[in-house]
């Protein structure tokens, strides 16, 4: 009993508001930006290109992992391709 349950279609994953979703390293930032424009074209929200700054975080993340700058509504806002980013 009970095992009429179907299968399964497809995996899902939580992810928190300001999460880093991907990190890359070894590649040129050009070619970084081109990957992760194709992969937020995957994914069913907004996300942000973020760089990481001289103090090790995110060069648009406060102390506390909580975007900084505009965000238009979204946990990480928008950033077009091309878009340069925000200094702190």
């Amino acid at each position: 009993m009970g095992r009429g349950k179907g299968s399964s279609i497809g995996w899902i994953a939580g992810v928190s508001r300001g999460q880093i979703l991907f990190e890359m390293d070894g590649v040129g930032l050009s070619n970084a930006q081109q990957a992760a424009t194709l992969a937020a074209h995957k994914l069913c929200s907004s996300t942000k290109f973020v760089q990481w700054s001289p103090n090790g975080r995110p060069g648009n993340l406060s102390e506390w992992g909580i975007p900084i700058g505009d965000n238009y509504g979204s946990s990480y806002g928008t950033t077009e391709p091309g878009e340069e980013l925000k200094s702190i």
